[in-house]
């Protein structure tokens, strides 16, 4: 009787157990509390079973996390693509006309000097002025936002006062030595420019030198040449040649001394002459 009593006693424990259990939802995943023998139970240590709450809970997190995820590899295909896009914008900007004529004036200063070296004077006599070479150097200025791009072409016209030396062909050079384009002189007194490529989206200022000789002409005592600059100015050169020294005129009492040397010699002539008779 009293063993009956303690196994029920035992399983009236367990079924309380199990109770308590079930109601806080932490019912362990093994079901073998007691064994076959009605040996004291053992409880599981198992992880308790997950409820739905917390499994909708878990999903939630995942799917948020998935969500992230996608996000973040769409934002950085599209990032992906915008710098892979970039240089074809780039490429596909529009270039300058090729060949297009510089019609403004781009001469931005102008200077003369001896080719010899050294300033030109300002008195020169005719021997000098017709050995005389010169060289004149002219400043070309192109902002850099100028619409010029490959093969734009700048001409002008050397003054008339000069005359090209030689016919030539030379590069063009920027401040930096890169060279910009060519420039050639034609016997027709005139200077043309090309540009190549480099000068496309940069400013430009570069220097040329035109050799040219004072034209024979040169019976007027002052000279000048006018060059046209940018922005509608103008720069005048100048030089004046020596007057030619003349032989000092005689004296009026030497002239009529002379006259009278003259006439009394003939006189003497002519008594030479009646005493022969």
């Amino acid at each position: 009787m009293n063993k009956n009593m303690k196994r029920m006693m035992k399983k009236m424990a367990l079924v309380w157990i199990m109770a308590i259990m079930v109601s806080t939802q932490t019912l362990p995943y093994s079901s073998g509390i007691v064994n076959a023998e009605g040996s004291d139970a053992e409880v599981s240590t198992d992880e308790p079973a997950e409820t739905n709450e917390e499994k909708e809970t878990k999903n939630g997190e995942k799917e948020d996390n998935k969500e992230e995820t996608d996000k973040g590899k769409e934002n950085e295909k599209q990032e992906t693509q915008e710098s892979s896009e970039a240089p074809e914008q780039e490429e596909e900007k529009e270039l300058p006309e090729k060949g297009k004529a510089v019609e403004e004036n781009i001469i931005n200063e102008v200077e003369w000097t001896k080719k010899q070296g050294g300033d030109l004077p300002k008195v020169l006599n005719a021997e000098e002025a017709q050995e005389l070479n010169i060289d004149i150097a002219y400043i070309l200025f192109l902002p850099k936002d100028h619409e010029y791009g490959d093969e734009a072409a700048f001409t002008f016209s050397i003054p008339d006062l000069l005359a090209v030396a030689k016919e030539s062909q030379t590069d063009v050079k920027g401040e930096d030595g890169q060279v910009v384009g060519k420039y050639s002189i034609d016997s027709d007194q005139e200077v043309k420019v090309v540009f190549n490529e480099d000068i496309i989206g940069q400013g430009v200022k570069a220097d040329i030198t035109v050799s040219a000789i004072l034209k024979e002409d040169l019976e007027k005592e002052k000279h000048s040449a006018e060059f046209k600059l940018a922005n509608n100015e103008t720069k005048t050169l100048s030089f004046e040649l020596e007057a030619e020294e003349k032989d000092p005129e005689p004296e009026e009492e030497s002239k009529e001394s002379d006259s009278n040397v003259e006439e009394e010699t003939d006189e003497e002539t002519k008594d030479s002459s009646n005493e022969t008779e």
